[in-house]
């Protein structure tokens, strides 16, 4: 990949945590957007990231699912949109490869996303989306993303 240099006016280590939600990689080279975000983490200070994943049930039985990198068209609040997709692993893999650790992962979406993929229905999913922090404790659902 072309290094394409800094791409925020912070300096190296200004900040003791970076937050990066809103799914802010699925529109840009994950790889980049980490690299940046490390450069301005502060040695020891804490990064997070929020991104939607290839390992949702969302794509289950897809050519999607768990796909390192894979581009798709979805939505958003009744909008069309085009956005990548990151496995698990290969973010994983981008974080070692700056030396970063995984400390804690969590999946939000779980009966929502298999009711999506079941019922291709986004209002009785959304709706359902409710049960989902119950269904985050239930192991083998966690296990199997």
């Amino acid at each position: 990949m072309k290094d394409i240099g800094r791409t925020t006016p912070f300096f190296d280590e200004s900040f003791d945590i970076v937050i990066c939600v809103g799914s802010v990689l699925n529109y840009v080279d994950a790889q980049l957007a980490i690299k940046e975000l490390n450069r301005v983490t502060k040695k020891g200070g804490a990064l997070v990231l929020e991104y939607e994943t290839s390992n949702s049930y969302e794509f289950i039985f897809t050519d999607k699912y768990k796909e390192s990198v894979t581009p798709i068209h979805t939505f958003y609040n009744g909008e069309s949109e085009h956005l990548w997709l990151y496995s698990i692993d290969y973010i994983n893999s981008i974080l070692h490869s700056f030396n970063l650790l995984e400390k804690k992962s969590n999946s939000i979406h779980i009966i929502s996303t298999l009711l999506l993929r079941s019922t291709s229905n986004p209002k009785l999913s959304s709706k359902l989306s409710k049960l989902d922090p119950f269904f985050q404790r239930v192991n083998i659902l966690k296990r199997a993303l």
